[in-house]
């Protein structure tokens, strides 16, 4: 694998990782605080964090994965 595909995954990673946090965090969130107002917040804003969030881990999961595939092309050339 290359650096650049190894920088990719790592990524890739630390994308999971904050989506992991985020999601303690709200979990944490909804444990304290559960009424309207919340449920409105999270409609208007947590539920884009949250498939943003998921949208970039794949995305990043996808690109090391091409990235990983064009290198390996490369050194077999």
């Amino acid at each position: 694998m290359s650096n650049e595909s190894r920088h990719l995954c790592a990524l890739e990673n630390v994308a999971a990782e904050a989506r992991h946090i985020l999601e303690s965090h709200i979990a944490s969130v909804d444990s304290r605080w559960s009424d309207d107002a919340r449920r409105g917040f999270e409609t208007d804003h947590l539920a884009a964090i949250r498939s943003d969030a998921r949208r970039l881990k794949v995305d990043l999961a996808v690109i090391a994965e091409k990235a990983d595939q064009s290198a390996r092309a490369v050194h077999r050339s």
